[in-house]
């Protein structure tokens, strides 16, 4: 396992409206890997795309098929270095706020 500290992209943090409709936003296609904050009390469901539009996260009753990121947790994830944008998606009722962060690392510098 890589112990690098995650070293975000400043001023590139976003906060996303997460529901049972997917939201796709824009990321930085150079980082490497992308945070996401789920201080929620559900799960959030993401998936990284090529660009905004493409490839959107499964439709809800099937987001299964995507990486969960779980409660009031966070996750540093790795992406293609092509994939310019993520999807989010929660599902039945649910709804909050998500932050995501570009980046590159794995460890929060606590750990």
């Amino acid at each position: 396992m890589i112990n690098q500290p995650f070293s975000p992209a400043f001023q590139q943090t976003q906060a996303v409206t997460v529901s049972a409709a997917p939201a796709t936003i824009g990321i930085d296609e150079n980082a490497k890997q992308v945070r996401v904050l789920n201080p929620n009390a559900f799960p959030v469901f993401v998936r990284c795309s090529p660009a905004p539009g493409a490839a959107a996260v499964a439709a809800a009753g099937a987001v299964l098929g995507d990486y969960p990121i779980g409660p009031n947790s966070s996750e540093a994830i790795t992406k293609a270095d092509t994939h310019g944008a993520i999807s989010l998606v929660t599902t039945g009722a649910n709804t909050g706020t998500v932050y995501v962060t570009p980046g590159e690392g794995f460890q929060s510098a606590a750990a």
